[in-house]
């Protein structure tokens, strides 16, 4: 038999730690449920699924806002970033893979996301193609990914 371990607790009582609370030799009080029988027929529900509605209700009253025209966009002023006070026309002559940016993951402002996205089209438009930015080193190795 193992020594039993026990403490002092702050009411100087004697508590022993580990003890069973049942007799030995007689059955749990708390039984609890079989486990659930699942149809293995019915496909898991997973989060790369969807699991909602595939289509959207649209708002009848909603006006899809006009694109800028190119030379709006060449205009616009970033107000924020490394290229804050820049026009999107001087972020494309020294950066372009950073309209690249704007147009696929920024959506904090609608307008300088649309314009970037027509930039971008009129560069595809014709064909001048962008140097990708090398990813920094150690990423390729991300156990995340």
């Amino acid at each position: 038999m193992p020594p039993v371990k026990a403490r002092l607790d702050t009411s100087s009582t004697f508590v022993v730690l580990n003890q069973r609370t049942t007799p030995p030799g007689s059955r749990h009080p708390l039984g609890g449920q079989a486990p659930h029988e699942r149809d293995r027929n019915i496909p898991d529900l997973r989060a790369s699924k969807p699991s909602g509605p595939l289509e959207r209700d649209i708002d009848p009253d909603y006006i899809v806002p006009d694109l800028p025209g190119v030379d709006d966009a060449l205009d616009m002023l970033l107000t924020f970033g490394k290229f804050h006070g820049h026009s999107l026309g001087q972020v494309l002559s020294f950066e372009p893979s950073y309209l690249d940016w704007l147009a696929e993951t920024y959506n904090r402002d609608p307008e300088i996301s649309a314009a970037a996205r027509v930039l971008v089209a009129e560069l595809d438009r014709r064909g001048i193609r962008r140097e990708e930015r090398p990813m920094r080193p150690g990423w390729q190795t991300s156990p995340f990914r």
